[in-house]
């Protein structure tokens, strides 16, 4: 006998996704919706995943001409990762990111790959970093202006860069992988979603409200009668 999936309201989807963010656990979420509707942790998880898919309506349209950029190291298994991080600082913007393998990842040519793509991506024109040696090559390969950032600026940086860490330390600092052959793109997923949640949902103590504000892509409207039936598609 087979039995008809019930669908989950999109409210209780957009609240189940909201309490991950807020407790930082998929099973906390899932205990917390219970008296709503009964769904597990990992249905939760696989919501917060589909959230990246809110990038495909939304157009933040995000320039810059200065980043701020550093790496912090975490596992994925058994393997050493290296995540790279591109913030803007005058609007707290989470621009973004990019993960490398392995502690010889981090050289000239990882940094300039990056730097080149938030050049392309976001019209970044300067760059401010630490004062490794890689940066300053990575940047003339990559035609931006380098600068070494002074202690405001490092606070900013490193501040953010906890901010992500204290996100993942339900894994401590550890994303679990079974693949052997991993593309890890659920990773990319769940750092996606990160990005849009702090870009477009956190208050933030020092500006009192999101960075960025949301605006729908024209031709996404244009194609559905309301907000609510834009969000349903795009993370049911």
């Amino acid at each position: 006998m087979f039995f008809k999936r019930e669908r989950t309201p999109i409210e209780i989807v957009l609240y189940g996704i909201y309490t991950y963010s807020r407790s930082n656990s998929f099973r906390l979420s899932s205990e917390i919706l219970k008296p709503l509707i009964d769904r597990s942790h990992e249905t939760i998880r696989n919501w917060y995943y589909r959230f990246n898919n809110i990038s495909k309506i939304i157009n933040p349209n995000i320039k810059s001409r200065i980043a701020l950029i550093d790496e912090t190291f975490f596992q994925i298994g058994e393997k050493e990762a290296i995540l790279w991080i591109a913030f803007e600082p005058n609007k707290r913007i989470f621009l973004d990111f990019q993960i490398t393998i392995g502690r010889g990842s981090l050289n000239s040519f990882q940094a300039e790959k990056f730097i080149k793509k938030l050049r392309k991506k976001h019209g970044v024109r300067i760059v401010y970093t630490d004062n490794a040696s890689y940066y300053n090559l990575a940047c003339k390969w990559a035609r931006v202006e380098h600068r070494i950032y002074g202690n405001k600026l490092k606070n900013l940086i490193e501040r953010f860069i906890q901010t992500i860490k204290d996100r993942i330390e339900c894994f401590d600092d550890y994303f679990p992988c079974l693949e052997e052959e991993c593309d890890y793109n659920h990773i990319i997923k769940w750092i996606e979603s990160f990005k849009i949640d702090y870009n477009f949902i956190g208050i933030h103590g020092k500006i009192g409200k999101p960075p960025l504000g949301i605006k729908l892509r024209k031709n996404i409207m244009n194609k559905m009668k309301n907000i609510k039936e834009v969000i349903r598609y795009y993370l049911t």
